[in-house]
C-alpha cells in the first residue's frame, strides 16, 4: 500500500501537443509498447474495445510493433476482452502478463502460451482473504448470514471466475466483482465515482482487518489500494515485463512507450528500461499520487500525461502511431 508522504513538485507534465510531435518520429517497426489493459486499452463495460483502437493496434501489429499487455486482470479476460475483440492479428510480436506479474507469455494463433510464473498466494491465504472479504461486505451492507457459502469459496478459488457484487446490493454498481486468482485478490466496483461511503467502508474494513494485515507482513504480500479497487497479490508489473523483456531482447528496437491509467501502473512507469534510446511514459488516468510521483523522480523529463481521457486518449495514441511514417 502506498504511504502518503510530501512530494515536491517543481514542474508540470508535458501533455498531448509534446507527445504528438514525438509520435510523428517513430516507426512500428521500432517500437515497443508496454500497456496496462483495462481502462486503458478497453472501457470498463461490454464490448469495452473501442473500434478505432482496434483497427490503430491491427495496424501497427502488421506493421510490426512489439506489444507487451501488462494487467492485474486474468489471463481469461485477455482473451475474452482484449484478444478475441482484436481478431486475428499478426501476434509473433504480441505478449502478455497478466495476474499482475505472476504469469508471463505470449500470443500464438490468438492463445496464450506461458513461458514463466512468479509465486502464487498460499490456497488457506485466498480462503483467509476471502473470509475477510464476506466480513467487510457483511459488514457494510448488514447481511445476516455469510456472502459467501463453502460450495462457493472452492469455486471462486478453483475457477479464478469473477463473482459479481451486483447480486448482493444495487449500490455497487454494474461491473462490480471480487476476483481470486492464484496470484491476486481482488474487490473491485466499476468506476471511481461509483465507489462511494459503502464502498469505502469495505475497502478500509478489509484492508484492516487484522486477518489481512497478518499475511501480508507474514508473506511479503503486496497490497493496493486505488480509488475503485483493492488487490493483495504477490508479484509486480514490471517485475513480469522485465522478464518478457529479457526473454525477448528487443535490441534492435530503440522507441519504448509505456501506457497506464491508475496507481497499479505506476511501477511499469516508473521503471527502467535501459536497453531503450526513447522512453515515452504516459498516463490517462487521473490519480494524482502517480503525476506528482513520477515528476519528481528521474524519468519526468519522459513523462506525458492526460488526464482521465483513458482509452479515448490511449485510441488517439495508437491512431497517431498508425498514421506515422
Amino acid at each position: 500500500m502506498f504511504a502518503e508522504k510530501s512530494i515536491c513538485i517543481t514542474s508540470t507534465p508535458k501533455g498531448w501537443n509534446e507527445l504528438s510531435s514525438e509520435l510523428s518520429t517513430i516507426k512500428p517497426d521500432d517500437l515497443v509498447v508496454v500497456s496496462d489493459m483495462t481502462g486503458t486499452l478497453i472501457t470498463q463495460t461490454a464490448n469495452g474495445m473501442l473500434p478505432a483502437m482496434r483497427e490503430s493496434q491491427r495496424v501497427l501489429l502488421e506493421r510490426g510493433m512489439m506489444m507487451v499487455l501488462a494487467t492485474a486482470d486474468s489471463g481469461h479476460s485477455v482473451t475474452e476482452f482484449l484478444l478475441k475483440p482484436l481478431g486475428a492479428v499478426k501476434d509473433e510480436q504480441l505478449y502478455v502478463v497478466h495476474s499482475v506479474g505472476a504469469w508471463r507469455g505470449r500470443v500464438d494463433a490468438g492463445q496464450l502460451v506461458e513461458l514463466s510464473r512468479g509465486t502464487d498466494l498460499k490456497e488457506i491465504d485466498r480462503r483467509t482473504l476471502i473470509d475477510a472479504m464476506d466480513r467487510a461486505i457483511c459488514g457494510a451492507v448488514g447481511c445476516d448470514t455469510p456472502v459467501f457459502s463453502e460450495a462457493l469459496r472452492d469455486d471462486l478459488i478453483g475457477s479464478g471466475r469473477r463473482f459479481s457484487l451486483t447480486s448482493i446490493s444495487d449500490s455497487f454498481g454494474m461491473q462490480s466483482f471480487i476476483e481470486i486468482l492464484p496470484s491476486k485478490a481482488a474487490i473491485f466496483f466499476h468506476e471511481q465515482n461509483i465507489a462511494g461511503s459503502i464502498q469505502q467502508k469495505i475497502f478500509s474494513d478489509y484492508i484492516n482487518d487484522s486477518a489481512v494485515v497478518q499475511i501480508v507482513a507474514d508473506n511479503g504480500y503486496q497490497l493496493i489500494r486505488g480509488g475503485n479497487y483493492v488487490d493483495v497479490f504477490t508479484c509486480t508489473k514490471e517485475l513480469g515485463v522485465r522478464h518478457i523483456l529479457d526473454y525477448v531482447n528487443p535490441t534492435e528496437r530503440h522507441s519504448l512507450i509505456v501506457l497506464g491509467d491508475s496507481e497499479n501502473d505506476l511501477g511499469i512507469l516508473s521503471a527502467e528500461y535501459p536497453e531503450f534510446d526513447r522512453v515515452l511514459r504516459v498516463f490517462v488516468g487521473q490519480s494524482k499520487l502517480v503525476v506528482d510521483t513520477i515528476m519528481s523522480g528521474p524519468v519526468s523529463t519522459e513523462f506525458f500525461s492526460m488526464p482521465g481521457t483513458h482509452c479515448h486518449g490511449s485510441t488517439e495514441l495508437f491512431q497517431a502511431l498508425a498514421k506515422s511514417r
